[in-house]
């Protein structure tokens, strides 16, 4: 999975009620206790897009089967992008 801002927390299904299988953290998680692995591509955060990828590392790694590559921290960010 790739993306500019990944949030754990985001349901998958319309209209959500509280039903917390539903949610990209339960889901990967789900999936990890599977053997499944997952693997995350976070883009940098900007001024513009609160991404929090931080935060979406240490979420979806406490599951084992999980990576999340986060946009290292560079004064050239055109050397990495997730296309």
């Amino acid at each position: 999975m790739t993306g500019w801002w990944v949030s754990p927390e985001f349901p998958l299904i319309r209209p959500y009620n509280d039903n917390l299988k539903y949610r990209l953290d339960y889901l990967f998680k789900a999936a990890s206790n599977r053997g499944i692995k997952i693997y995350i591509i976070v883009y940098l955060e900007s001024s513009m897009l609160s991404n929090n990828s931080a935060h979406t590392e240490k979420v979806l790694e406490a599951n084992e089967n999980v990576k999340v590559i986060r946009h290292p921290l560079t004064t050239l960010p055109t050397l990495w992008t997730h296309h």
